[in-house]
């Protein structure tokens, strides 16, 4: 292994990619998506960048004072209602589609407001349906 050729590898792509060791800023934080976006059109072949930059975009998205109010209310929701409505949405189903599995339309609104949660037997039989994951509830 040539560790010097692969120090100067590394400096020439961070001259290249300056945000490669963080994002510090909003325009880096564009950039980088951008050149996200161009990677995984070619995902398999870019699979190393993709692995080293995608942390960097995460890290920044966590910790950056623009993304505060979102990441709040996102730890703020309830994991198994807003599952469900994304299942509502990806299935194009209304709330008289739950029958089976949580029951009546009125359950089902509750639930995806937030006023009632899902049960474990609600849970396992979504997962059934769906042929997903009961983790993703949680």
């Amino acid at each position: 292994m040539n560790t010097q050729r692969i120090t100067e590898l590394a400096q020439q792509l961070q001259g290249e990619i300056p945000f490669m060791s963080g994002i510090s800023s909003s325009d880096q934080y564009a950039e980088a998506l951008s050149l996200m976006d161009e990677l995984v059109d070619a995902y398999d072949d870019n699979l190393l960048l993709i692995d080293v930059l995608w942390p960097k975009i995460e890290a920044y998205e966590d910790t950056s004072p623009e993304f505060s109010e979102f990441n709040n209310r996102i730890d703020g929701m309830n994991a198994g209602s807003s599952m469900l409505r994304v299942l509502i949405d990806q299935y194009k189903l209304k709330t008289t589609d739950f029958q089976n599995e949580i029951g009546g339309k009125s359950t089902v609104s509750m639930i995806c407001n937030e006023k009632r949660q899902l049960t474990t037997d609600h849970i396992k039989k979504l997962s059934e349906r769906f042929g997903i994951s009961p983790a993703l509830f949680f």
